[in-house]
């Protein structure tokens, strides 16, 4: 086990109640069940998690009051990201509320999911990330690798956007399929933009039916370590964060597996660039009150 000298900050983890989480079924495998602030807790006991940033993990609005009450019940969880429409035309109304609560940092819209690979162009979607900007609100972008270039631009185009992309923006890292233009998004979005991103690692959605099968596979290092390396490469330290994706991560691994995978794959670092990726840069980026 990597050494740990301080307390980190997990900036992405979930939580879900069964009962309120209909799309959880026996398809899920390991995940089929409710995960609560108890059990986040516990698993970051391994490696010496201090405070984590709870993201979303449903569509309906008692699945995102749900994750506000244990963010307000649980001195652990730092921070809690809802999901929202960004075309809704009550999303004012619904930052209106949020932004009462102490704990609220930003929104996510899975555009991961969105049939429409353009949607990041439509006009109300845009101005929608520019409400957020102008409420100093994250932005989350779940997305995958086509979304990049349009990311980019909205980034150009809206002042003081604090946005953050999740999971590398998932590209195809068993047979490197995306590449180039994965390559070429990541290195727009550090050139270009004040984008930060987490280095986090979450299955895309036609890879879970067999990670649900044949849980506890691990992450291939030789497959992911190139894609850790570029974004350490065009981001640097300053502007990357760690995140472990639990309990999704229970699919490949355990909370300390995914830690270790992680450090595995940013190889050796001197202990104040490891402090900024695994505490320091959550802290300032999404303003936690540790």
């Amino acid at each position: 086990m990597a050494s740990k000298p301080w307390k980190l900050v997990d900036t992405h983890c979930h939580l879900w109640d069964r009962n309120l989480a209909g799309r959880v079924s026996a398809d899920f495998g390991p995940l089929n069940r409710s995960f609560l602030p108890a059990d986040l807790a516990q698993a970051g006991q391994s490696v010496g998690v201090e405070a984590f940033v709870l993201i979303e993990a449903g569509a309906t609005a008692q699945e995102n009051a749900w994750i506000q009450r244990q963010a307000g019940q649980a001195p652990h969880i730092a921070a809690f990201v809802p999901r929202v429409d960004l075309q809704n035309t009550a999303l004012s109304l619904q930052l209106d509320r949020w932004q009462m609560d102490p704990k609220f940092r930003g929104v996510r819209h899975p555009f991961q999911d969105e049939p429409d690979r353009d949607i990041l162009k439509r006009p109300a979607i845009v101005e929608a990330i520019k409400e957020l900007a102008r409420r100093q609100v994250v932005c989350e972008f779940l997305v995958r690798v086509w979304h990049l270039a349009d990311i980019v631009k909205i980034c150009q185009s809206t002042t003081g956007l604090k946005a953050i992309i999740e999971h590398l923006a998932k590209p195809n890292m068993l047979d490197h399929s995306e590449l180039k233009a994965w390559q070429q998004g990541i290195r727009a979005l550090a050139r270009d933009t004040d984008t930060v991103a987490k280095l986090s690692l979450s299955p895309r959605s036609e890879q879970m039916a067999d990670l649900v099968a044949r849980p506890g596979q691990g992450w291939p290092q030789d497959q992911i370590q190139p894609y850790v390396t570029y974004m350490l490469e065009q981001f640097g330290t300053d502007r990357l964060m760690w995140g472990s994706d639990w309990p999704i991560a229970l699919l490949t691994t355990n909370h300390a597996g995914i830690y270790e995978a992680m450090c595995q794959s940013i190889g050796p670092i001197d202990a104040d660039a490891k402090r900024k990726l695994f505490r320091r840069n959550a802290i300032r980026f999404y303003e936690l009150n540790l």
